[in-house]
């Protein structure tokens, strides 16, 4: 399983250039060596590359918003160490529940 992207303008563009990647990753089901059981192409014939055997594009739109600020608070404990984040917080917790 292979997952290729591309920043592009629009769909079009998008799928020209995933399929001229594809095209030079891949092979595309054809013809079959019989004796090695890999595909064989007629202009690449001693190259070898992974065929395949199904594709599925997916186009998402990408929108960029400006914030006017960015919130954030500091640990439970004030460190930045995020091995001990759960500890930390369920001993604030049980302080100020108790």
């Amino acid at each position: 399983m292979f997952y290729l992207s591309t920043l592009c303008d629009d769909a079009d563009q998008g799928k020209k250039l995933l399929n001229a990647a594809m095209n030079a990753l891949f092979i595309f089901p054809g013809l079959v060596n019989c004796e090695s059981g890999s595909t064989v192409t007629s202009d690449n014939a001693g190259e070898i590359r992974p065929t395949l055997l199904w594709r599925a594009f997916y186009i998402q739109e990408l929108n960029m918003d400006q914030f006017d600020s960015i919130s954030f608070t500091s640990m439970p404990d004030g460190n930045l160490n995020y091995n001990d984040t759960l500890d930390a917080a369920t001993k604030c917790f049980y302080l100020t529940a108790v």
